[in-house]
């Protein structure tokens, strides 16, 4: 169970104490006074260290994005593989589950990325890839992409 200021709080005003029976040093008992002093202490430095760790995780992902660094899993359908699977999806005969297995993504991804008859899906999110033929959305904007040009020309 984890214990903070609102639960103790909560304890308190149904009347119930909270005394730490075990633990070298650590004798605090919200029934006097001094107990609750300490334990007010120690939740104050827990709430500030707890920020201090908020606060430079978000310095650290801003400064990794700045460099270009996005964290996230990498997406399974690249620019190669998406490729392969519009030109298989064009042919009639093409079985799906085989395809899927042979790209290696599952049915539902390679549906997000290929329409059944082998078309770019324009709402399918951007794969990380180091050209830039291959991004449908970037963060809500719509980008035309080459293959989409290719399919429109």
């Amino acid at each position: 169970m984890i214990l903070n200021g609102q639960t103790i709080h909560e304890l308190m005003e149904r009347k119930i104490g909270f005394r730490v029976l075990t633990g070298q040093g650590a004798n605090i008992d919200t029934t006097t006074a001094s107990g609750r002093l300490v334990f007010g202490i120690f939740a104050a430095l827990a709430e500030f260290e707890r920020e201090l760790i908020r606060e430079r995780t978000i310095g650290g992902l801003s400064s990794a994005r700045a460099r270009g660094r996005n964290g996230g899993r990498p997406y399974t359908m690249t620019p190669a593989k998406l490729r392969l699977a519009q030109a298989a999806m064009a042919e009639r005969d093409t079985k799906v589950g085989d395809l899927c297995k042979e790209i290696g993504v599952t049915r539902q991804t390679l549906y997000r990325f290929v329409d059944p008859k082998g078309g770019y899906v324009p709402t399918a999110r951007s794969c990380s890839s180091a050209n830039h033929d291959f991004i449908a959305h970037s963060r809500g904007k719509k980008v035309t992409t080459a293959v989409s040009r290719r399919a429109a020309g």
